[in-house]
């Protein structure tokens, strides 16, 4: 049998074993380290470590939003975006404070696709230094971050040109 991975969580700890080709997971406590009590089996670990990300943009009006979810996730830079309407938001710009109505796009990604993420939506963004906030997603739904790297790993989507 061998241990071909380990997941210490805040109180379990999670053994992929393998042996003659079968996979197996156990789950134990954490509690007493010296004599860990099998609580329950669970899937296989996945064999990547997908790493999601949220990243926070906001758009001048709806439309704008809306254009920059749709290219984005086309483009598989982002799995999902989700828009938030009618923010307010009060920053300092070029010496005074503003204050504006914006929509808020909320980017569910991958840690890989960042740095291209960050180009594409300067390149389309109409501000001149919009908001690029990328937060970690520590922990998540389980079926939703495979979701999030499966749609990630997808060819872009190519509209039919009329």
């Amino acid at each position: 049998m061998w241990i071909k991975g380990i997941n210490l969580g805040k109180k379990f700890l999670t053994l992929h074993l393998e042996r003659n080709n079968f996979a197996d997971s156990k789950l134990f406590s954490v509690g007493n380290p010296a004599s860990p009590t099998t609580l329950s089996q669970e899937s296989p670990m996945p064999e990547t470590h997908f790493s999601a990300r949220i990243v926070l943009t906001t758009a001048a009006n709806p439309e704008e939003a809306a254009s920059l979810a749709r290219t984005l996730v086309e483009e598989r830079l982002a799995a999902c975006a989700t828009l938030i309407p009618t923010v307010e938001s009060i920053y300092h710009w070029q010496g005074t404070i503003e204050s504006s109505r914006e929509t808020m796009l909320l980017l569910k990604t991958g840690a890989d696709q960042i740095a291209a993420l960050e180009t594409r939506l300067h390149a389309l963004h109409s501000y001149q230094t919009p908001e690029f906030l990328v937060l970690n997603v520590d922990n998540g739904s389980h079926p939703y971050l495979a979701w999030i790297d499966a749609s990630l790993r997808l060819p872009p989507v190519v509209e039919p040109q009329p």
